[in-house]
């Protein structure tokens, strides 16, 4: 799914009891920041597994993954790529595999908690800072959708919760999460 050599080297390891995958690297920018992709079964999606992405930095204090805060490492299109990269490595270890990416940012609690510590003082639905991390990936697949449709299948979905109901991906539409389906031949 990554078209670009710019990436760091990712490590993983598979939670077969789980149906999950852990990838993890090493963010280098202005600090050393380990960072963790986690894909985690959820349900089926056409009659197949679907996963969620999971993306943040690892929290030194519990060894989990801490996706609310933003590291700016100021290496952010290399980290992109790598998450991105690490679509294949799941796709590899779960052939009929389905990928679901949603922001953290996007759900409700997300902005109840920005609303109490926001200079900013948005209106609810117009929250500056909700949606960014969706929108990253919405962006990107707009950009190279159809060099990418040759390989996958992209559905979108207006809603963040897991049965959402999905439509075919439309371009410039603005999703709150995808579905990346790789065509089986």
């Amino acid at each position: 799914m990554n078209h670009s050599q710019d990436v760091y080297d990712v490590r993983g390891e598979s939670i077969p009891e789980e149906k999950a995958l852990l990838c993890y690297f090493v963010s280098e920018g202005k600090k050393n920041i380990i960072k963790l992709v986690l894909y985690e079964y959820v349900r089926q999606f056409n009659g197949r597994p679907l996963f969620n992405l999971g993306f943040g930095d690892l929290d030194q204090k519990t060894g989990k993954l801490s996706d609310e805060k933003m590291s700016d490492n100021e290496d952010h299109y290399r980290v992109f790529n790598t998450v991105l990269a690490t679509i294949p490595r799941l796709l590899s270890e779960y052939r009929d595999g389905v990928v679901m990416v949603r922001g953290s940012d996007s759900t409700p609690q997300f902005m109840e908690d920005c609303k109490k510590v926001c200079v900013r003082k948005c209106v609810d639905h117009l929250c500056k800072k909700a949606h960014r991390r969706i929108r990253i990936y919405r962006n990107f697949l707009d950009k190279h959708y159809e060099l990418l449709n040759q390989e996958f299948a992209f559905h979108g979905t207006e809603g963040i919760e897991e049965d959402s109901p999905t439509e075919p991906y439309k371009k410039d539409k603005s999703y709150k999460g995808i579905i990346i389906e790789k065509r089986l031949n």
